[in-house]
Order: structure tokens, then C-alpha cells, then sequence
């Protein structure tokens, strides 16, 4: 994981995806592979994240401006952090392992 101004990039696996949303912060999913496009789908259904089809980059610019154009996915990622932040990193860590099995 890289951040650069404030902002995280990822690869969009599982763990990286869950730090990123458990430190508040939004996700922007544009999958390549079928598991980051599984990751990108719960990601945009728990509401902390914007979904970006690379198959078709005429529509990036649009969808990343209705994603940013309130503050909902921002609030959002930060409720969801906060609901969870008394999760350990060993807590987490289990049940990543649960996940992936």
C-alpha cells in the first residue's frame, strides 16, 4: 500500500482493502482480476467505496465525480471505522484467515 497527499492507493486484495476502510478511509475500485472484482462489489455494497468499470474509461472521469461530489463516501468510510475501531490488528487478522480459507 502507497499513500501519497493523504490519499491510499492499493492492490485491492482483502487485507489492504480492509485497512484502507478500517482507518476511514473511501475506496475507489477499478478490478482487473475476478477477486478484486469481488472485493470491489462488497466494497460498493457496504457503502465505503466507488466501483470504477476500467472496461469502459470514457465513464471514469463521471463516476469518480459522483462519487466524490458529496461527502456520503467520506462519511460513510468513517462511520464504518468508527464502528469498528476497537478491533485489534489480531482480531482482524483472524478473521481475514476466515475469509480467504
Amino acid at each position: 500500500m502507497t499513500t501519497t497527499q493523504g490519499k491510499r492507493t492499493t492492490s485491492l486484495s482483502h487485507w489492504t482493502s480492509l485497512a484502507t476502510t478500517l482507518n476511514g478511509m473511501p475506496v475507489v475500485a477499478c478490478p482487473l482480476f475476478f477477486e478484486q472484482h469481488l472485493t470491489a462489489e462488497a466494497i460498493t455494497r457496504v457503502g465505503v467505496g466507488a466501483f470504477i468499470d476500467v472496461r469502459s474509461p470514457a465513464g471514469w472521469t463521471e463516476q469518480l465525480r459522483q462519487a466524490f461530489a458529496s461527502g456520503d463516501l467520506r462519511d460513510r468510510s468513517q462511520r464504518f471505522a468508527n464502528r469498528y475501531e476497537t478491533l485489534t490488528p489480531a482480531v482482524l487478522d483472524s478473521i481475514t484467515q476466515r475469509i480467504v480459507r
